[in-house]
């Protein structure tokens, strides 16, 4: 089975993150894990999101890295830990539940990244 990491990276929005992993959780893979990082808020949301999703992974970051060294970190978790697959996911965005099948189903070799269509609410 593919594993696949599912990095969602906070910044002082615990309620929009905790609502996106729990998006997250009604996707169709069976090897789904999520890795929840807190981008050093420093405002106790490394803890709401540690005692809202007590299941997934979390990393708390002594300090705000910036979007990308928030995903690098990830990256790493992913790396070495040897999941197949690292998806990253913005806490404001909210996948369907068949997204990650979709995007597996045209995974290859020669392909490094995959991103899916990003839809507004409205669509």
């Amino acid at each position: 089975m593919t594993t696949v990491l599912a990095i969602v990276v906070n910044w002082r929005q615990p309620d929009l993150t905790i609502a996106c992993v729990q998006a997250l959780r009604q996707m169709d893979h069976p090897d789904l894990h999520i890795l929840v990082i807190d981008n050093g808020s420093g405002d106790g949301s490394a803890r709401r999101l540690a005692d809202a999703l007590p299941e997934e992974r979390h990393l708390a970051l002594p300090h705000n890295l910036g979007f990308a060294g928030g995903y690098n970190a990830g990256i790493r978790h992913a790396l070495s830990e040897q999941f197949d697959y690292a998806l990253m996911l913005n806490n404001d965005a909210f996948a369907a539940p068949d997204m990650l099948r979709h995007l597996l189903a045209e995974t290859a070799p020669d392909i490094g990244l995959l991103s899916p269509k990003i839809l507004y609410d409205s669509q």
